[in-house]
C-alpha cells in the first residue's frame, strides 16, 4: 500500500493532515502524481554537526517552538553541563549537543528548521535528518545551484558542508543505490 508523501507509515492522511500543519508540509503535501524522477541530487552531510551547533542560536530556536520554562531550563542545563574526560575531570560545552544522547537529533532538527523552510520556498526537494539530507533535482546545473543556495544557509547557521561527504550524484546514471528511488 502506498502512502501520501509526507505521510506517516500506517496512519490515514487525514490523520497526519491535523497533526502536520500544511505550512509544515509544504511541497511534500503533493499529490503523487505531480512526482517526477529526479536527474541529479546534491547528497551532503554537515561536518561535526553535532558538536558545532552554537547553543545560544540553538536556545533561540527552541524557544521559538517550547513556551515552557522549566523546559526550556532543563534543556539548557543539559547543553552546559560539560563532559567527562578521561583524566581531566568535567570539561565545559560551549557548544555543540551531546552526540549520543536521546535528544540530540531533535535539537538538530530544530536548529536547521529554517533552512529546511528557505530551501521550500526556494522550491527545492530536501530530505533532512540531523546532519545528513539530499536534495532532489532536474539536472546536474540545478543540482549545483542548489548546492550552492545551501552552503550559504549552513553557513549562515554557522557550520560547514563536510567536503569529502557532500557531493552532486548524477541519480539517472544510477551512480547512488538510494537516490534514484527517490523522486521530486
Amino acid at each position: 500500500m502506498a502512502f501520501a508523501p509526507g505521510a506517516a507509515p500506517g496512519r490515514p492522511w487525514k490523520w497526519w493532515s491535523k497533526v502536520w500543519p500544511e505550512d509544515a508540509r509544504g511541497s511534500l503535501a503533493r499529490p503523487a502524481t505531480s512526482l517526477v524522477p529526479a536527474a541529479s541530487s546534491v547528497d551532503a552531510d554537515l561536518k561535526g554537526y553535532f558538536d558545532s551547533i552554537p547553543q545560544d542560536k540553538l536556545l533561540v530556536r527552541v524557544r521559538e517552538k517550547v513556551a515552557d520554562g522549566r523546559v526550556l531550563a532543563l534543556l539548557e542545563k543539559f547543553l552546559k553541563q560539560g563532559v567527562m574526560e578521561t583524566g581531566k575531570g568535567w570539561e565545559p560545552t560551549p557548544q555543540g549537543t551531546p552526540q549520543g544522547a536521546v535528544i540530540s537529533p531533535l535539537l538538530a532538527n530544530i536548529y536547521l528548521d529554517s533552512l529546511d523552510h528557505e530551501m521550500a520556498l526556494r522550491g527545492r526537494q530536501m530530505t533532512r535528518y540531523a546532519d545528513d539530507f539530499i536534495l532532489l533535482c532536474h539536472s546536474e546545473t540545478e543540482a549545483q545551484e542548489a548546492l550552492a543556495e545551501v552552503r550559504q544557509g549552513v553557513e549562515a547557521a554557522g557550520l560547514i558542508l563536510h567536503p569529502e561527504k557532500t557531493r552532486i550524484v548524477n541519480t539517472a546514471a544510477g551512480e547512488s543505490s538510494l537516490v534514484p528511488r527517490l523522486a521530486l
